[in-house]
């Protein structure tokens, strides 16, 4: 379907028929970019919803939203008890002079414990946040999806980093589409200031996780092979990130390796479900698969980690190798996944897939 207009009156008699309405959903569920309402549309809905508890929005234009923001400030005040609010905003970053504006938008929410926040600049997200310190001891999950901030590597990293001071509470974070220049630069101290983090879920463009160089790569897009980068599990400057209520971690864009592994269970140690997605293995050296076997062989101490399952996106090729040359088949389930990307709403999808499976490993690849 391409883009639509949701008329006016078909809002109206939903909310003069659906008085007590708890969730409202505009546009696809994984994909905000189908549908178009106006500001008047979406105040007059909110006004008559006062029970509404979750709000996910998003529109393929969204001009008509973002002429005066009033829209977001009735939400918030007829909206008492909304508990979750998703925004996907699509427009040009550059031109947008509401900056002043934005940091009162949050202010009537006093409920929410779900806020995520697509396609707005960094630096718009954050007057938003800073403007919402009251949110600090309710805020339990915060999704950011980043646009158009990715050249100001200093500036969004820094305030990447006040995360933690803005809402030390949080228990689910998930962070979008940032460079892995960026993420480098502060998701050591993200993680070590989230005590009590129970899920985290990275997406980027070529993130780099290990304190290592790396030998090979091309002109496609991922970063600079000879580039030394800095682990967020292992710092010998501050300290390790020690992650103790961590359950589930889900890396996309990541370089697979023994040590990385390692790091992560040394900083993660009630870790239960550990999801990568890996872009390099066409590009660097496959996967290092002795960790694989070594894990395979010692079950009794994957209890004790309280690991379920691990899921390593790979070549269908390169893991068939592998096993076939191995005698592990009875510990070792492999799975056959389409690839699968990080989208907004698609990890407790992929978390609830295996929650009744008695299986210690799982190895996800491609088609």
């Amino acid at each position: 379907m391409g883009d639509a207009y949701v008329p006016d009156v078909l809002l109206k008699g939903l909310s003069n028929h659906c008085p007590q309405l708890r969730s409202l959903t505009i546009g696809s569920r994984h994909s905000f970019s189908s549908f178009s309402i106006s500001e008047e549309a979406l105040s007059m809905m909110v006004r008559n919803t006062t029970e509404l508890q979750t709000l996910n929005l998003g529109t393929a234009d969204s001009s008509m939203l973002l002429q005066d923001l009033n829209w977001l400030s009735d939400v918030g005040n007829h909206c008492k008890d909304l508990r979750s609010l998703r925004w996907n905003v699509s427009f040009n970053p550059h031109s947008f002079p509401y900056t002043t504006k934005f940091q009162s938008l949050l202010l009537p929410f006093t409920s929410l414990t779900t806020l995520s926040l697509s396609g707005l600049t960094i630096h718009l997200v954050f007057a938003m946040l800073e403007g919402a310190t009251h949110l600090s001891h309710t805020l339990s999950t915060l999704i950011l999806k980043e646009v158009g901030d990715s050249d100001q590597i200093d500036e969004s990293a820094g305030y990447l980093s006040l995360i933690p001071a803005l809402f030390p509470c949080l228990e689910h974070l998930e962070l979008h589409c940032y460079s892995h220049q960026i993420l480098n630069r502060c998701m050591s101290n993200v993680l070590r200031g989230l005590t009590k983090l129970d899920v985290v879920v990275i997406s980027s463009v070529g993130a780099v996780l290990e304190d290592k160089d790396i030998e090979g790569g091309d002109s496609s897009g991922f970063p600079d092979p000879t580039t030394q980068t800095s682990s967020w599990f292992k710092d010998e400057v501050q300290g390790a990130v020690i992650l103790p209520a961590l359950r589930y971690l889900k890396l996309d864009s990541v370089r697979v390796t023994n040590d990385l592994i390692k790091a992560i269970y040394r900083s993660c140690p009630n870790l239960a479900k550990l999801y990568m997605l890996s872009y390099f293995s066409r590009i660097y050296t496959p996967i290092d698969f002795s960790l694989i076997r070594t894990l395979a062989n010692s079950l009794s101490q994957l209890n004790t980690l309280h690991l379920q399952w691990i899921a390593l996106e790979e070549s269908q090729t390169l893991i068939k190798e592998f096993f076939d040359k191995q005698t592990l088949m009875h510990d070792v389930e492999i799975v056959y996944l389409a690839p699968l990307r990080c989208e907004l709403g698609e990890t407790s999808m992929i978390a609830s897939d295996y929650e009744d499976e008695f299986i210690s490993i799982k190895i996800s690849i491609h088609k």
